[in-house]
């Protein structure tokens, strides 16, 4: 018997403490840059713009007006969307919550990854696998690039749906 997809294992989120260590570090390196090669430090806090000026780009107002619009979404009406005869539950939840925090709003069946959710194939397959990890599907017969392929949020349900499953390596349940 399968086990209710709330009870499936959690995401894995990333180490805010290795971010903090990393920013940390490189404002240390501007520091001193500035102190002891003021000429080349110029480099370094041209380079630290860059970076805080891509991280700004990221988080643009894109999402905050996706999640404003969609304020009535959850994951039982991303649901609803499907016919779980054909659809695993454990899939619809995973690749719910995941793209939610990709994209940072509430996500639809037909949202295209790049036009309306702005996700790039890089960060597409990197939550490929960690959904397909999450829900124990096995994506050797795929090969090394699936997302060219998934152009919707459909697509990518769809997709994972039909997708071989392989036996966890924790234990699900509470």
């Amino acid at each position: 018997m399968r086990v209710f997809s709330r009870w499936m294992p959690p995401r894995v989120e990333p180490d805010p403490f290795v971010a903090s260590h990393v920013l940390a570090c490189l404002a240390g390196l501007a520091a001193y840059a500035v102190w002891f090669a003021w000429p080349r430090s110029m480099l370094v806090v041209a380079s630290l713009l860059v970076l805080f000026t891509t991280s700004y780009v990221r988080t643009s107002p894109r999402p905050r007006r996706l999640a404003e619009q969609r304020t009535g979404d959850s994951i039982c009406t991303f649901a609803r969307s499907f016919d779980v005869s054909t659809v695993d539950p454990w899939v619809l939840r995973a690749v719910y919550e995941e793209l939610c925090d990709l994209c940072r709003c509430p996500v639809r069946p037909g949202d295209s990854f790049e036009r309306d959710l702005g996700v790039d194939a890089e960060d597409l397959e990197h939550a490929i696998m960690d959904i397909a990890r999450r829900i124990g599907r096995s994506l050797e017969s795929v090969g090394d690039e699936p997302a060219p392929r998934l152009s919707t949020v459909r697509d990518l349900v769809h997709f994972l749906s039909y997708q071989p499953t392989v036996a966890l390596t924790c234990e699900i349940g509470r």
